[in-house]
């Protein structure tokens, strides 16, 4: 008798094979990818502030503004610092060698205070230092129907569009500001138009899905009444605060002043009302120094004070040297200034290589920046949302 064919042993299959074959019979093969071949990580650049950074992300993964992604800047009241916040967020950008663009839709910024708050705004002095000189856009059009010179927002809209593949970041200052063309030349009676800019704003945020930019959206919110409940909501629609991964609420909750002299800035609260990097309601206290805008350098120089870098006795401020007790340390200080405003500007003018050895330290030793966390009516804020998302719906 011939000898028996021995049967081919089949290599064994494992689940995950049979669950592939399974997939590709029903089509969804390529649509499912495995989540190893998923590369969906956050690249996140830094603000310049680092109370503002450890805000963001306390962990230290993502310390900053993610890049491809969009975020809000508003407040309930005018002069919080919305711009100024986002212009000192684009100065430090710039200064790392990235792409910034300014859409002054608003129609209020010029060249001298871009400068003043530290931009390049020269193509040949930027060249010289390697980086990109900063661009400024100002849309205007007129409409047929209207009289007034006003923005409109399909023309602003399809701009970041083709903008937003080319920077790194762009501010746009301000959705308040946006009005629809159909909606300027509009009559009380024409109700079909009603929710022009909402609609737009949806529509270009479901079709500008990718992007090289994050897109920093400047607003203002409004308030509204229904019922019982006072509410608040941004301009513009749900759609910024939908598809934001970041949402920064600013409050002045003080004022820099020595005495009875007159303020020479203000506080303002940045609180995060929607991280998608770190905890929600976490705030950090940021300080605004008139001429200079939200400073760097004065944020450091309370840092100092807070770690006992700087000692503050009385009116006078020491880096206190060598000595057995206070007054023979006061004696050997090798720095001391009289009044808070005068010693900040002293350190960042005459003594700026004691400035810079303060801020070496402070990073050096990783001190962590004050942030505080505030707990939400999150019950009240998400019936506010829900009934303002009704009403869009309904207009």
């Amino acid at each position: 008798m011939p000898p028996r064919k021995k049967k081919e042993q089949k290599e064994p299959v494992g689940i995950n094979d049979a669950f592939e074959a399974q997939l590709a019979t029903l089509g969804l093969g390529d649509a499912l990818k495995l989540a190893d071949e998923y590369d969906n990580d956050v690249v996140c650049v830094t603000t310049g502030f680092p109370g503002l950074d450890h805000a963001i992300d306390d962990r230290g993964i993502n310390c900053g503004l993610p890049k491809c992604r969009h975020s809000e800047i508003y407040s309930k009241k005018e002069h919080a610092g919305k711009t100024s916040l986002a212009l000192a967020i684009g100065v430090t950008w710039q200064l790392l060698g990235l792409r910034v663009g300014i859409l002054d839709i608003e129609g209020s910024m010029t060249a001298a205070y871009l400068k003043q708050l530290g931009f390049i705004t020269d193509k040949a002095e930027a060249e010289a230092r390697g980086l990109y000189a900063v661009r400024l856009v100002q849309v205007k059009v007129k409409a047929e129907d209207c009289e007034t010179e006003m923005v409109y927002v399909e023309a602003v809209l399809d701009l970041i569009a083709k903008a937003a593949n080319v920077f790194d970041l762009l501010i746009v200052d301000s959705v308040d500001a946006l009005v629809s063309e159909a909606d300027a030349a509009k009559t009380t009676s024409d109700n079909d138009l009603v929710g022009g800019i909402s609609k737009k704003m949806r529509g270009f945020f479901r079709k500008n899905t990718t992007r090289r930019s994050h897109v920093c959206w400047l607003n203002h919110a409004n308030k509204s009444i229904g019922g019982t409940m006072v509410s608040y909501s941004t301009s513009g629609g749900k759609s910024v605060p939908r598809y934001s991964s970041l949402r920064f609420e600013l409050e002045v909750i003080g004022k820099l002043a020595e005495g009875d002299k007159d303020p020479y800035g203000f506080i303002t609260r940045v609180k995060l009302v929607k991280d998608r990097l770190g905890a929600n309601w976490r705030y950090t206290d940021l300080y605004y120094i008139f001429g200079e805008g939200f400073s760097k350098e004065y944020d450091y120089f309370k840092q100092a004070l807070r770690v006992g870098i700087i000692t503050k006795f009385g009116g006078w401020f020491y880096i206190l040297g060598e000595g057995k007790n206070v007054d023979e340390r006061k004696k050997s200080a090798p720095w001391k200034c009289q009044g808070e405003l005068g010693s900040y500007r002293d350190l960042i003018g005459e003594h700026r290589s004691i400035f810079d050895g303060i801020k070496q330290l402070i990073d050096g030793e990783d001190v962590i920046p004050e942030v505080g966390f505030e707990h939400g009516d999150e019950a009240a804020a998400a019936a506010a949302e829900a009934e303002e998302f009704q009403e869009a719906e309904a207009a």
